[in-house]
């Protein structure tokens, strides 16, 4: 193998792997699941079947154009609920992995809200959830 052959194989292989990307991205992003619920004035009603054991799902706001809620699973089996806007500009975040990232400016949150890293110094809002055996509520109020 010349010189010449170990470059079109490099480009190749970096063509191939430029192609192959988005496909990795859309594989990540089939992991977010939207949760349907019933809304019973300030309150979103959401089956426990349908969230199963998912560390989290995203439920749209019945609010047009708000971002979507995040509900978390935390450790000890209860629940926590956030807005998806980023308290420093108003982007909407992300889930990446155990942590919500906004795409604008780089703040950071954990799965409850909390500031992790700024520009953003505020938590992210939070929402009330109470759950019963069939049942997990969010208050919007």
């Amino acid at each position: 193998m010349d010189r010449r052959d170990v470059l079109k194989l490099a480009q190749r292989a970096s063509v191939g792997a430029l192609c192959a990307a988005p496909l990795g991205l859309l594989a990540g992003c089939s992991s977010v699941r939207y949760v349907a619920y019933r809304q019973e004035g300030e309150r979103l009603v959401v089956n426990r079947a349908t969230v199963g054991m998912a560390p989290y799902v995203l439920l749209r706001h019945p609010r047009d154009g708000e971002p979507p809620i995040y509900l978390h699973r935390r450790e000890d089996g209860s629940f926590a609920a956030v807005l998806l806007r980023c308290t420093h500009r108003g982007c909407q975040v992300n889930p990446a992995g155990v942590r919500l990232a906004c795409p604008c400016h780089g703040s950071e949150f954990t799965a409850t809200g909390e500031v992790l890293e700024g520009p953003a110094e505020r938590p992210l809002q939070s929402f009330d959830v109470t759950t019963d055996a069939d049942h997990i509520t969010l208050h919007l109020v």
